[in-house]
């Protein structure tokens, strides 16, 4: 069944100020989230849709530009907001700014399990749950520097194997890390399979599972005015 966020639940729901706009993926690309503040710049709103719904990335089906176009969302909240009611609040924005509709189907997916390899962690915990982290990319091969969370992590490691991937770590919180790798064997960088487990302390390992996947029914792609 289609799922509708209702008037009255935007209302009671809404952020204090929003701004959004289409901008492209590029340099100054940033996924911040702080207290009572979102910063979205570049960002494709597949991840705002998984985030929305607290799913990974593979599990949001849409069409292509969903995952490739970006946008500048901004908004201002209240710092003590519950993270249950943040993300009905991102869904609602969602809702009133693209005019998305989405239901949920039960897929079996051919996906990579995120996990914590045998000599444990090699990462340290931030104090804060706060993300703030970048992927940048130059001759020395891919980055992601920052500050993360699993589930986040897992969503962006999805598009590097072009597979999905499923935070299977159980482990909470953000964290700092530094993580080098390449896709090209050209380049002088350890794979991002080598990478995880040398410089992380995390493994990656392939398996058939169920899926809840978000399926979009109904997106513009340009947002109502501010």
């Amino acid at each position: 069944m289609m799922l509708l966020v209702a008037l009255s639940a935007l209302l009671a729901q809404a952020f204090d100020a929003v701004s959004v706009k289409p901008r492209p993926p590029g340099p100054g690309m940033m996924n911040r989230e702080t207290s009572g503040r979102i910063d979205y710049v570049g960002i494709p709103l597949m991840v705002v849709i998984a985030r929305a719904y607290n799913v990974d990335g593979f599990q949001v089906a849409a069409p292509d530009w969903v995952y490739s176009d970006g946008y500048e969302i901004r908004a201002t909240f209240p710092a003590n907001t519950p993270p249950e009611q943040f993300r009905i609040m991102l869904q609602a924005l969602l809702a009133e700014r693209f005019h998305l509709t989405v239901h949920h189907e039960q897929r079996e997916l051919s996906a990579y399990m995120l996990t914590v390899a045998k000599g444990g962690l090699k990462m340290k915990a931030h104090p804060d749950a706060r993300l703030n982290y970048g992927t940048p990319t130059d001759a020395a091969g891919r980055h992601i520097i920052g500050t993360i969370s699993m589930p986040i992590l897992a969503g962006y490691l999805s598009y590097v194997v072009n597979a999905p991937v499923a935070d299977q770590t159980a482990i909470d919180g953000a964290y700092d890390i530094s993580l080098d790798f390449s896709p090209d064997t050209a380049v002088d960088a350890p794979s991002i399979y080598t990478a995880l487990q040398e410089q992380l302390g995390l493994k990656l390992e392939s398996k058939n599972a169920p899926f809840d996947v978000i399926v979009v029914d109904r997106i513009d792609k340009t947002p109502t005015e501010n």
